[in-house]
């Protein structure tokens, strides 16, 4: 560790740094994540002296317990302890951790904890975390070590969108000593995660092991570090507003064009590749698997439908248009009857929507009074055929998804409507020419909320 005396955190210098990102800081409503460390608890304690003055201002707290320690429990009472000592509500939320073999358990645990803080925020809530420059040393050098890119070595951005709010992180240019010495004077108590020191996650090796090597040979490494990632975020910034002029000509909604992917070429391609994806909020594949998307879905057969998966991500190619997902499996539509006169709603699951009967005309409608008391559900399309209107001859449920270019791996999960053994509705897209509603007839129309991405 560096023996230089570290520079003073105080409520007052944490208003500054405030103000530097958000408008009226005084007058916003913040969550800070409270892991019941050092960090977290200088930076508690700091607002909750801001917030003492200040009666605009709306703070409190949020615990994960991930559950990988038998104290976890404990630890998270404790947490809630040391939020009411200063005046500040605390929420905790037990999450689960995939620690099956083959896992990296740290990653796990991440994910499981910015899930459930991104679950937690409210609309123009500002989640506050206690990331300094400390941490983001050990950001920069995991990144280096991953081989990352431009976006990852500019480490933690200090402002970002988040949840259905933003993530600042106010501390990145303040020390882990400065706020241990802020607890010091204030005398203030705090716990260790013994996860932030064990040896088998990567960033507690590089915080016992490799760190202090490099601080005795570089003393001001830490603060240099968080200079180069901030050169970096300026690098990637210039990167991304290269890809929003690109974006603009090669999108298509939320897909990706290929005509206007394939004109961009090279490294350029690669940039829009890497914008896209974060723009859908998926994360990033590594190198490999970015060039291997690249040249899949520029070089694949034209009737092809290409598919690179990577975790977390799955793109797929349909009629010269790229679509993402984390992933495009589907369950089973489920085969239910429905009795739809006693409840107009039918949970479809996961991942398939709602269906809804209410009155109604126009496309989608229905004969009210030729429907009997319960529709069969069934998502099997093999061989179905209906008449979509009047004066149509009867199609092939293949010809009309084909026709109407509905996406192929979602086709098998679109719930048919039968009546019967007769065919009566696709979804929301057709309804049977015999069952649609003549004159003045009663009518209910189908809504399929939440569906998947069709076309």
């Amino acid at each position: 560790m560096s023996s230089a005396k570290p520079e003073k955190f105080s409520a007052a210098g944490l208003r500054s740094l405030l103000d530097a990102e958000i408008a009226d800081p005084l007058q916003a409503s913040y969550c800070v994540a409270f892991s019941g460390g050092a960090d977290s608890t200088a930076l508690l304690a700091a607002m909750a002296e801001l917030a003492s003055g200040a009666s605009g201002l709306k703070l409190r707290a949020f615990h994960v317990d991930h559950g990988l320690y038998p104290e976890s429990a404990r630890w998270a009472a404790r947490a809630r302890e040391a939020c009411g000592s200063i005046g500040v509500a605390c929420t905790i939320e037990r999450v689960r951790v995939d620690t099956r073999v083959g896992v990296s358990v740290e990653a796990s645990a991440r994910a499981a904890r910015y899930a459930s803080l991104a679950r937690a925020i409210r609309a123009d809530e500002i989640l506050l975390t206690a990331h300094h420059v400390d941490d983001q040393l050990e950001t920069v050098l995991l990144q280096l070590a991953r081989g990352a890119g431009v976006a990852g070595l500019a480490a933690m951005p200090a402002n970002a969108p988040f949840g259905a709010g933003r993530h600042v992180r106010p501390l990145l240019g303040v020390s882990h000593d400065a706020l241990l010495e802020y607890l010091s004077l204030r005398r203030l108590e705090w716990f260790d995660d013994p996860m932030n020191a064990d040896l088998r996650f990567d960033r507690g090796f590089l915080r016992a092991t490799v760190i202090p090597t490099l601080r005795k040979r570089w003393p001001a490494i830490a603060a240099n570090a968080a200079r180069s990632a901030r050169h970096m975020a300026d690098a990637q910034r210039l990167l991304d507003s290269l890809a929003e002029r690109d974006w603009t000509r090669a999108r298509d909604g939320s897909r990706l064009d290929l005509a206007g992917l394939a004109g961009i070429g090279g490294e350029r391609a690669l940039n829009l590749l890497r914008y896209w994806i974060r723009h859908e909020g998926r994360p990033l594949p590594s190198a490999h698997n970015l060039d291997r998307l690249l040249a899949m879905m520029t070089q694949a057969a034209g009737d092809s439908t290409p598919r690179v998966h990577w975790p977390g991500t799955d793109v797929r190619r349909y009629r010269g248009r790229l679509y993402i997902a984390e992933s495009h499996e589907l369950p089973d539509v489920p085969g239910v009857q429905w009795d739809w006169r006693r409840d107009s709603r039918l949970e479809l699951g996961a991942g398939l929507g709602t269906l809804i009967l209410a009155e109604g005309r126009g496309a989608g409608a229905l004969a009210r009074l030729r429907l009997p008391q319960s529709l069969v559900i069934r998502g099997d399309p093999a061989g179905a055929a209906l008449r979509p209107a009047p004066d149509a001859r009867r199609r092939t449920l293949r010809n009309l998804f084909q026709e109407h270019g509905v996406v192929p791996w979602v086709r098998g999960h679109i719930p048919l409507l039968y009546a019967g053994k007769d065919l009566v509705a696709v979804g929301d897209l057709w309804t049977e020419a015999t069952y649609q509603p003549q004159g003045d007839e009663p009518a209910v129309h189908i809504h399929w909320r939440g569906r998947p991405e069709l076309y």
